[in-house]
């Protein structure tokens, strides 16, 4: 009998998201539809930006509550 942990683990088979075709994992466009696939940006590229904004975290901070409060200053009649 076959050994369990050494059955092979299948390719992760991807989809077009318009017209479901089958796509290899390194495509950038569906060869059927050319509809162009793009990936979201991941959490670890906002991490790294921190990482470089972090020494001015209190310059952000307040220029994000100035903006608040601009914006609800337009929005009173």
């Amino acid at each position: 009998s076959p050994d369990p942990t050494s059955a092979a683990i299948p390719a992760q088979t991807l989809q077009c998201p318009v017209c479901h075709s089958p796509m290899e994992p390194d495509d950038e466009a569906c060869s059927v539809c050319t509809q162009v696939v793009e990936t979201p940006p991941t959490t670890r590229t906002l991490l790294r930006l921190w990482r470089f904004a972090h020494p001015y975290r209190w310059q952000l901070l307040l220029g994000f509550v100035l903006m608040l409060a601009s914006t609800a200053a337009t929005l009173v009649p």
